[in-house]
């Protein structure tokens, strides 16, 4: 029984060794060559490939116009249309990506300013004229004044945090 476990190890070690040789990708370049390694990343701004060769430590980058073709270690075949719609996506989404942020961005600044506005209104209902109020004149215009100057911030903020939210949906 001892030895049947030890070849059964034996045998299972040699068959992952070989599936691990057999997981590489194959870059087929324009002019023929072939490249055995592992594919890294997508294109990039420069329309560069990263693709590690097998007996390379470093990644090598390499341009979309000397590619061919690269087949997948899963045996998927990838051409050169494929790989840039595949770059028009990425940057797509990055674009995306920044509408997103932007439209987040506007909402939180968007609901601030409503809740600022509103707290002003609520501070300008919720005033009461001094005792001076009563005597002096004056003190009764300064006072309708800066509630009236309270309740413009108030609803201007409102406003403003009116139009920060319908430009963040507008961007969806």
């Amino acid at each position: 029984m001892r030895y049947f476990l030890i070849i059964l190890s034996l045998v299972s070690f040699g068959i992952s060794e070989q599936s691990k040789s057999d997981s590489y990708d194959i870059l087929i370049l324009i002019n023929g060559d072939r490249y055995v390694g592992e594919y890294l990343s997508e294109l990039n701004q420069e329309k560069n490939i990263a693709f590690k060769p097998k007996d390379s430590k470093y990644p090598q980058y390499v341009d979309l116009n000397v590619i061919k073709s690269l087949i997948l270690s899963n045996g998927h075949y990838v051409s050169i249309e494929q790989l840039n719609k595949i770059q028009n996506l990425e940057f797509e989404v990055e674009d995306l990506k920044k509408q997103l942020n932007i439209s987040i961005s506007n909402r939180k600044t968007g609901g601030f300013l409503i809740a600022l506005g509103s707290s002003l209104l609520l501070i300008g209902t919720a005033r009461e004229c001094d005792d001076d109020c009563i005597t002096d004149p004056s003190e009764i215009e300064k006072f309708a004044d800066t509630s009236k100057i309270i309740s413009i911030i108030g609803y201007a903020c409102i406003a403003v945090g009116g139009l920060f939210i319908s430009s963040s949906d507008a961007l969806e």
